[in-house]
């Protein structure tokens, strides 16, 4: 797999059309949790490919922009199988297609990243394989400052077997799909109540962990000040798995209070 990227980046012309759309204000925003112990807030999962460059690379990223890229190389290794005995040469061709786009606006923020590469063996150590990395999240203001629903997807590889070599046979697609309402609302000045709800559904290519998940958290609380709030939470969570032979299915409660106080430095 190394191979395959040295030779996209050291031997391959690369043709790269983009686009920026003027600078607006963004609403960052922080998306339902995936399934416990997959991925992140983000639903990100592990890819087999690399992540597009950062345009902070470049300098500082623009609010809004749409960027698109296509590369095509060929390269040569000594060790496809990433073998510690008997090593195998190849050749391997390669096209690479990677994209970027971020839109913020009044009613909808959205952001899509992919990366996906058309892996070739030209002496048939492995097949034909369109390798790649996709994250996609969305959010819909349906009441601007108290009421946002997310929608977000995460798509790529990772190892069935973590303990040998990351060859395409010890490859799998997993996809990660989440959604679910964020509600805002401040009764007082000092006092809010915010409340959320997610559903989260993971797939995997060949391994037996399929499965999907339901969260829900009330929170209430009174900010003391600019700079501390205290708060009471509740939350939930129940984890259902397509096969139970080989898994566990699980509820989780608990509640708890929340002090939190923010500092600044000068």
């Amino acid at each position: 797999m190394r191979a395959v990227v040295a030779a996209l980046t050291i031997a391959s012309p690369v043709l790269a059309l983009g686009q920026t759309a003027p600078v607006q204000s963004v609403t960052e925003t922080q998306p339902v949790q995936a399934l416990p112990g997959v991925g992140s807030t983000v639903a990100e999962l592990p890819g087999a490919m690399v992540p597009p460059e950062s345009a902070s690379d470049l300098g500082p990223e623009p609010a809004e922009f749409t960027r698109y890229g296509v590369a095509a190389g060929i390269g040569e290794t000594d060790n496809v199988n990433l073998a510690a005995t008997n090593p195998k040469s190849q050749t391997l061709a390669a096209a690479n297609l990677d994209f970027g786009l971020k839109r913020s606006g009044s009613r909808l923020d959205a952001t899509a990243f992919g990366n996906f590469t058309d892996l070739y063996s030209l002496e048939g150590a492995y097949g034909n394989q369109v390798l790649g990395r996709f994250d996609g999240l969305a959010l819909a203001k349906l009441w601007p400052d108290h009421l946002n629903w997310m929608i977000g997807d995460a798509y790529g590889e990772e190892q069935t077997d973590p303990f040998s070599a990351m060859t395409p046979l010890n490859l799998q697609r997993v996809n990660v799909f989440q959604t679910g309402p964020q509600l805002m609302l401040h009764p007082s000045d000092a006092t809010f109540v915010n409340f959320s709800a997610g559903y989260s559904r993971i797939t995997y290519q060949r391994s037996p962990f399929d499965g999907h998940n339901f969260l829900g958290s009330l929170e209430a609380g009174r900010e003391l000040s600019a700079l501390s709030k205290l708060s009471l939470v509740v939350e939930a969570e129940s984890l259902r798995f397509d096969n139970t032979i080989f898994n566990t299915n699980y509820d989780r409660r608990q509640a708890y209070a929340h002090y939190l106080i923010e500092g600044a430095r000068t």
